[in-house]
């Protein structure tokens, strides 16, 4: 809950911000933000996969998050 309610007040923050150095510090602390949700994600997703198929269902995760940041910007 922490990693998401942080990584929301900082996506916020970026709106308000007005200089170089203060982007770079809003994204060193979104960064470790989703350091904190992203493991908890993949465990999630591992749970809820059928037996025998978690790794197909992780790879899957995985690109569609590589894709979207990819194609994204």
């Amino acid at each position: 809950m922490t990693g998401l309610l942080s990584y929301t007040l900082i996506s916020f923050a970026f709106i308000f911000s007005n200089h170089v150095e203060t982007l770079i510090l809003l994204r060193f602390i979104q960064g470790a933000a989703s350091a904190m949700i992203m493991p908890v994600v993949q465990a999630y997703v591992g749970e809820i996969t059928p037996e025998g198929s978690e790794g197909y269902s992780m790879g899957l995760f995985n690109l569609s998050m590589f894709l979207s940041l990819s194609l994204g910007p």
